[in-house]
């Protein structure tokens, strides 16, 4: 949680948690080479917290769809 207040206000974070139906996910930030989304299961928010370089779109894109899935596959 920290790491997403770096980006935006605590009140951002939790207005937009409040918000989000179970099964939805909206991004909260987008610049600086990073995106947060966030995503609501039931209950549960996961967030996701991704940092882009100088590698190419595609591979970062395969690189978030492989890390949420391993991260289901717990």
């Amino acid at each position: 949680m920290n790491n997403i207040l770096m980006y935006i206000s605590k009140e951002d974070y939790q207005k937009a948690c409040g918000s989000l139906k179970s099964g939805q996910t909206i991004n909260i930030y987008k610049g600086n080479n990073v995106e947060i989304d966030i995503k609501k299961v039931g209950r549960k928010i996961y967030n996701f917290i991704s940092h882009y370089g100088d590698n190419d779109a595609k591979e970062c894109l395969e690189d978030m769809y492989l890390r949420k899935s391993n991260l289901l596959a717990l």
